[in-house]
């Protein structure tokens, strides 16, 4: 784990500071930065909210301090977490990993997570599951999300994921108080600029607007009448089909 900077308009610097203010207040949630950089690719990941439910306990990673590393084949990055620390009864020497993909045209988009471990009887055993909440984005980008992602691995194991940010393509390096570390890109997000309830003010503004613009429009149509009754003429007589 290490402190980070993403990548932002209107400075570097701005999210780091944020993170600071968020230690030295108190923030209800732990903030963890993994990262990997090795001789053929390099990956780096923050979240807030990371866990691991088994059959027995719900297990924070972030409290533990895994051996983070990134491997490389020809089709297929992984970003691996090794965990030292046994994860609950019957799952120790964890491994947790992501598997992402890359297109010929530069984009990248996440796999696969799975969990090789060591049951209480001693056998290795691997559970894996499909991951694809990051959809065909650019190598330019980093991938970004604030919404609880989970992903029931096996019967037994659900990870999930909250206030998360990974990339392991294209990831950029810049120096920091004489300090070489890993910066994000600037993030692709999981939410839509315009979410389901922003969809739905709009609707009812536009048509309370259409109702308000209608009731103008009837008032200003109602005339005074022409004729009046006097004491002196004749009853005015309105004319009406039967």
């Amino acid at each position: 784990k290490q402190w980070y900077q993403r990548r932002v308009r209107g400075g570097k610097m701005r999210s780091l500071v944020l993170a600071l203010l968020c230690v030295s207040l108190g923030c209800a949630s732990r903030i963890s930065i993994y990262s990997a950089n090795d001789t053929d690719c390099s990956a780096l990941m923050y979240t807030e909210i990371f866990n691991l439910t088994t059959s027995d306990a719900t297990v924070d990673l972030t409290e533990l301090d895994p051996t983070v590393s990134c491997r490389d084949t020809n089709t297929t990055r992984y970003m691996d977490f090794d965990f030292a620390d046994d994860l609950g009864s019957g799952y120790s020497n964890a491994t947790l990993s992501f598997s992402f993909s890359q297109t010929a045209t530069g984009y990248w988009q996440s796999e696969k997570i799975s969990i090789a471990y060591t049951n209480s009887s001693g056998d290795s055993v691997t559970e894996e599951k499909s991951f694809h909440e990051v959809n065909i984005i650019s190598k330019q980008f980093s991938f970004a999300c604030s919404l609880i992602t989970q992903a029931k691995i096996s019967d037994e194991l659900e990870l999930m994921l909250n206030y998360y940010q990974i990339q392991v393509y294209g990831v950029d390096s810049a120096e920091y108080n004489g300090t070489e570390i890993l910066v994000f890109d600037e993030a692709a997000q999981c939410v839509a600029i315009l979410s389901e309830g922003t969809w739905m003010g709009i609707i009812t503004t536009l048509l309370l607007i259409v109702i308000l613009v209608f009731s103008i429009m009837m008032l200003l149509s109602t005339s005074t009448p022409d004729r009046f009754e006097t004491a002196k003429s004749k009853c005015l007589i309105i004319p009406h089909e039967h």
